[in-house]
C-alpha cells in the first residue's frame, strides 16, 4: 500500500509537470456524471481539457506519456527528471497499463485542503467551503504564500481530527499532504505566491485558468530547490503554530 501511494504521488507530480509544459492549451469542458475522476484536481484537469480521455476511463500509459513529452521550448522540465522512474512504476504496479481515474483513490487522505474526509461524506468531490477557507488564509492580499499554506494545513488537521472518529493521518499521508501543497505552489503559483483568483478557478473547476501561464525549470537546479522547500514547509507546518501536529505523533 505504501508503494502504491508513493507511485500515485509520482503520477500527480508528472501530471502537473506535463500540463505546465504543454505548448497549446486544449479547450475545457465540465465532466459528465458518468465520467471517472480522481481526488487529484490536476489529473482531473488533464481529462477535463482532453489531454487524456475526457471520460477518465481506460487511461493508458501512452496517453500520459504524450502529455509528458509535450513541446517544452527552452529549459528542460521536471519531466526529464522523473520520466524513467514513472514509466517503470506504471508498468510494474499496473501491468495492464490501463486505469480509470477513479481507481486512484490512493490520493485520498484525511485533512485534505479541499475535500472532506471520505469517512464523513462518502465521496471525494471538491468542497466549495473548504476551498473558500483555504483562500481566506490570504487575508486580503490577493495571494497565498507558504505561511498561509502551512496555516491552512494546520487548520484542516485540527478540524478533521476533531470531527472524524476514524481520523487517520500517518507518516505517508503527511508526506503526501506536504507534497501536494508544495506542488500546488510551484506549478499553479510562482515565486512563492499562489494567486487567489487563479487557484480558485483551478480547484473549483479543475481546469487551467486563462490567466495561468506555464512554467519552465532548469532541472539542474530545480530538484534541489523543490526538496529544500518541501523540508522547510514540513517543519513549518508540523512544529509551529496553535494547530501544529507535533513530530511525536508520527
Amino acid at each position: 500500500m505504501l508503494t502504491t501511494r508513493l507511485f500515485a504521488v509520482f503520477v500527480a507530480l508528472l501530471a502537473l509537470a506535463g500540463l505546465s509544459s504543454a505548448a497549446a492549451r486544449e479547450p475545457w469542458s465540465a465532466p459528465k456524471k458518468t465520467d471517472s475522476r480522481s481526488p487529484c484536481p490536476m489529473l482531473n484537469a488533464m481529462a477535463n481539457h482532453g489531454y487524456i480521455n475526457k471520460t477518465g476511463v481506460n487511461i493508458a500509459l501512452g496517453d500520459v506519456i504524450r502529455v509528458l513529452e509535450s513541446d517544452t521550448i527552452g529549459y528542460p522540465s521536471m519531466i526529464s527528471f522523473l520520466h524513467p522512474m514513472f514509466v517503470g512504476l506504471w508498468v510494474k504496479f499496473n501491468p495492464n497499463k490501463n486505469v480509470d481515474l477513479e481507481a486512484f483513490d490512493v490520493f485520498d487522505h484525511d485533512a485534505s485542503l479541499t475535500r472532506q474526509d471520505f469517512a464523513l461524506t462518502g465521496h471525494r468531490g471538491v468542497d466549495k467551503e473548504l476551498v473558500a477557507q483555504l483562500l481566506a488564509q490570504a487575508n486580503g492580499k490577493g495571494y497565498l504564500d507558504y505561511d498561509d499554506l502551512a496555516r491552512a494545513r494546520q487548520l484542516r488537521y485540527a478540524q478533521s481530527k476533531a470531527a472524524n472518529p476514524k481520523f487517520h493521518f500517518s507518516l505517508i499521508e503527511r508526506f503526501m499532504a506536504m507534497l501536494e501543497s508544495i506542488t500546488l505552489m510551484e506549478i499553479i503559483g510562482e515565486n512563492g505566491r499562489l494567486p487567489v483568483d487563479i487557484t480558485r478557478d483551478f480547484l473549483l473547476h479543475e481546469r487551467l485558468p486563462l490567466k495561468w501561464k506555464p512554467h519552465k525549470w532548469d532541472i539542474s537546479f530545480y530538484g534541489v530547490a523543490f526538496y529544500r522547500r518541501l523540508i522547510l514547509f514540513s517543519i513549518k507546518t508540523y512544529t509551529v503554530g496553535p494547530h501544529s501536529h507535533k513530530t511525536d505523533e508520527l
